[in-house]
C-alpha cells in the first residue's frame, strides 16, 4: 500500500511539473499576443491619423478650388462693368 502511495505521489509531482511548464508556455504566448495587439493598436492609430490628415487636405483643396472659382467669377463680372 505504501508503494502505491509513493507511486501516486511521484506521478502527482510529475504532472505538477508538466502543468507548470504548460502554464509557462501559455504565459509566454499571452505575452506575445499582448505585444502584437499593442503594435496593431499603434498601426491602426497611425493609419487613422493619416486618414484624418487626408480628409483635411481634401477639404482644404475643395475650399481652395471653390474660392478660386468664386474669385474668377467675381473678377469676370467686374471686368464686364
Amino acid at each position: 500500500m505504501a508503494s502505491h502511495l509513493q507511486a501516486l505521489a511521484e506521478e502527482l509531482r510529475t504532472l505538477s511539473r508538466q502543468a507548470g511548464r504548460e502554464l509557462d508556455r501559455v504565459g509566454a504566448v499571452a505575452g506575445r499576443v499582448d505585444d502584437l495587439s499593442q503594435r496593431i493598436g499603434k498601426l491602426v492609430g497611425f493609419v487613422g491619423g493619416i486618414t484624418r490628415v487626408g480628409q483635411f487636405v481634401g477639404a482644404a483643396s475643395g475650399v481652395k478650388k471653390g474660392l478660386d472659382v468664386f474669385v474668377a467669377k467675381l473678377l469676370s463680372r467686374n471686368r464686364g462693368r
